[in-house]
């Protein structure tokens, strides 16, 4: 065995597999993936110069996958704009329906649409023991983050939209859109769309604003494409912790179904759940919401979205770390300069007190993600050397 394939035998027995030795099954596995930012060139019609810009984060769950899609048009000579079309957060699965794949969430701050912005950053934040994927803004009233996260064995996407304002929030809005269960108009067809919330059922045509403490859960569902009749999708849901939302807007289009949160100014976080319900029927799922509803509730609200490595991220042992594997001349020699640049960026992560803000968490989470890798490598030169 060579000196390097030695080195990584004693690396790799030295954690053993999760149940290597016995006990409990492990937990079911969460995973997020994502291949950047992806640009592509313009070159014909009324947008022809300009790129396209998209990222897609992929989501498996197990049984359960699903994909964000952020996607703007971008114009090189206007570097910090963006030019949503139908939208730029848009959820292409586990349906082609339901929550639109074109747009299904959006933000708007003292009447502004965040998407108008370019987005300052798309990063996966975890993955396995809980998939996280952050999409981070700049813009001019306040810094924002919309933070997905999926457990491992759920159903649902969770979703955290955190602000940090830097001018006063008079008006929050965060807009949501859905096709349930079928693109009626598009294939020339009638539906039946209807929404129930705890304390309503709404009707195709309906246009009502009511209290978010009454009604902070929604199943969209089309009573005649409907997976019981052997049409249809199947329904989609949302949910929302209502302390931070005074109202919600429905708009039951029998087509779009339009939905708005009237949220309270002084909000700092908006907390929300989707589901898409493939191959269900509108009973079973209108049955589980009632069932298990509150208790769903509850676990948004409890749930702390921080990312392990934030809640976990000890820059003093870290550079104790760096220290120690760097102390051999010759892995110096061939890994010093790069040992020496994450130092310094630890270094000044490490300056901030409390949790770090939301640019901040941005550049440590891609910051751990690059180093984790570092690591191993640097581990392996130490082993070399010892």
């Amino acid at each position: 065995m060579t000196r390097w394939l030695w080195a990584l035998w004693r690396v790799a027995v030295a954690v053993p597999a999760a149940g290597a030795w016995g006990g409990a099954p492990p937990a079911p596995r969460a995973s997020v993936g994502t291949q950047g930012m992806q640009l592509k060139p313009i070159t014909a019609g009324p947008h022809a110069g300009k790129q396209r810009a998209e990222q897609h984060f992929t989501f498996t769950l197990g049984q359960s996958r699903y994909r964000i899609r952020y996607g703007v048009r971008v114009d090189p000579a206007q570097p910090e704009r963006a030019f949503p079309s139908e939208g730029y957060l848009g959820m292409p699965s586990p349906t082609t329906c339901n929550w639109y794949h074109g747009g299904f969430l959006s933000v708007r701050i003292n009447g502004r649409d965040i998407g108008g912005t370019k987005l300052h950053a798309g990063y996966v934040a975890s993955t396995r023991s809980r998939a996280t994927a952050d999409l981070v803004w700049d813009v001019a009233p306040a810094r924002v983050r919309v933070r997905f996260v999926g457990l491992g064995g759920d159903d649902k996407l969770l979703c955290e939209i955190a602000l940090e304002p830097k001018q006063e929030i008079q008006d929050l809005r965060v807009a949501l859109r859905c096709y349930p269960s079928f693109f009626t108009a598009w294939h020339k067809r009638d539906g039946d769309r209807k929404i129930t919330t705890p304390a309503a059922t709404l009707d195709q045509g309906q246009k009502v604003e009511l209290p978010a403490a009454d009604h902070w859960f929604a199943v969209y569902y089309d009573t005649v494409f409907d997976v019981a009749r052997g049409e249809g999708a199947g329904p989609c849901a949302a949910l929302l912790a209502p302390e931070a939302v005074r109202t919600v807007k429905f708009h039951v289009g029998s087509y779009a179904v339009g939905t708005e949160l009237v949220c309270r100014p002084d909000a700092r976080t908006v907390r929300l759940a989707f589901w898409d319900l493939p191959k269900t029927t509108n009973k079973a799922a209108l049955a589980s919401f009632r069932r298990h509803g509150a208790r769903w509730l509850d676990e948004l609200r409890r749930l702390d979205f921080t990312p392990a490595a934030v809640r976990g991220f000890d820059p003093k042992a870290e550079l104790a770390q760096l220290d120690r594997l760097t102390r051999a001349p010759e892995v110096r020699r061939e890994l010093g300069k790069r040992a020496d640049a994450y130092r310094t960026r630890i270094q000044a992560l490490a300056a901030s007190e409390g949790t770090p803000g939301i640019l901040a968490q941005a550049e440590l989470l891609q910051c751990l993600a690059a180093y984790r890798d570092f690591l191993w490598e640097l581990k392996v030169a130490a082993l070399l050397a010892d």
